[in-house]
């Protein structure tokens, strides 16, 4: 019902508030959403796809550390990014670690097709 980039409102305390789906997660069977309001602060959501609806998860402690896990292991923001986002990589050069390759001049390949078949 929900994708990430739609706005959704939800009622707190009599106002209705918009609210961006940052992101989605399934955890021991839980859909949670990740959202983030007009003045960017993340909050968490309970997502029931049966009954269609979603719910403002209110504790604190369990909001922060789903939007953590979140960060983490679904959006990709962590203390040990790849490479593509760490300056050592423009530092590496190609011919570095020519020993992890496999070469292919002792492989004896099949002469069944050839490159003079029609086909």
């Amino acid at each position: 019902m929900y994708s990430i980039g739609e706005n959704f409102y939800y009622e707190i305390d009599g106002e209705n508030v918009e609210f961006n789906i940052l992101g989605d997660m399934i955890i021991k069977g839980k859909e949670y959403l990740v959202v983030e309001d007009n003045e960017h602060v993340k909050s968490v959501f309970i997502y029931d796809d049966e009954e269609e609806s979603v719910t403002l998860l209110e504790d604190e402690a369990a909001t922060d550390s789903l939007i953590e896990t979140w960060e983490t292991d679904f959006y990709g923001e962590s203390a040990d990014d790849t490479l593509w986002d760490d300056e050592e990589y423009d530092d590496l050069s190609d011919d570095e670690d020519e020993d992890d390759y496999m070469i292919y001049d002792d492989v004896e390949y099949d002469d069944e097709y050839s490159e003079d078949d029609d086909y």
